[in-house]
């Protein structure tokens, strides 16, 4: 369900500046940031054509979710890289143009409200929905993860991830349905989640003759043989 939305706009959207899309690139991640001031403060510093900022979305204090960037179109919120701790970070690629900002009302170490934290577990869930994400530590992340230097404190302490990372991982688990895929009378065990069908990668492939190979630091499976020579696709395996 489509959470209750508010759209504020910004001129600070698109590599270069004005572009629209994201070029070849699929959203990886959700990047949490906290706002270091207040959600009018926010609104306006990324209205501002001079602020050289902006990000997708912001979640006020008492529930209020602002959007301020298409979802499909790159904010500016993440792309000095520093120092990270992030492993799908695609080397000299903008991490705007794979991720998602959401900015939270308040300073570093503050706690969400309990409104806030509402209004930031719907739009987190509708966003994982947009985007097929599988919720954990590496596709929910802080600033932090991306510049841990000038960012170290992004979002902070106070930030809930256990407690949102949990809730994420209740409605996922209730998302997924096992189902069964047919191909030549050959049959795939498989599940269904977020509306989409998936089956296991190597034992789909092997009926064909192809041979998976797994790169845990770019999170890429690379398929070889078969009837096509190479697909590479980011997935979980």
């Amino acid at each position: 369900m489509i959470p209750n939305i508010i759209w504020k706009g910004s001129p600070n959207y698109g590599l270069p500046r004005g572009t629209m899309g994201r070029g070849s690139h699929r959203v990886l991640a959700l990047v949490d940031h906290i706002m270091a001031g207040t959600l009018a403060g926010t609104d306006a510093w990324f209205n501002n054509r001079d602020s050289g900022a902006s990000a997708h979305f912001g979640v006020g204090r008492y529930g209020q979710i602002h959007q301020y960037v298409d979802i499909e179109n790159a904010a500016w919120h993440a792309g000095t890289v520093k120092n990270p701790s992030w492993p799908l970070l695609i080397p000299d690629v903008n991490p705007n143009l794979y991720t998602i900002g959401i900015e939270h009302e308040g300073q570093s170490g503050d706690v969400l409200s309990e409104a806030q934290y509402q209004a930031t577990l719907a739009l987190h869930r509708w966003l994982i929905g947009q985007f097929t994400l599988i919720p954990g530590p590496d596709t929910i992340i802080g600033h932090y993860r991306i510049d841990g230097i000038n960012k170290a404190r992004c979002p902070g302490p106070g930030f809930p991830w256990k407690r949102l990372l949990a809730d994420l991982a209740k409605e996922e688990a209730a998302a997924v349905e096992k189902v069964r895929v047919v191909e030549n009378a050959i049959y795939y065990e498989a599940f269904r989640y977020n509306g989409k069908t998936f089956v296991e990668l190597r034992s789909y492939a092997a009926q064909d003759g192809k041979l998976v190979s797994w790169d845990e630091a770019a999170r890429t499976a690379t398929v070889t043989g078969g009837k096509l020579a190479q697909i590479r696709a980011i997935l979980e395996h």
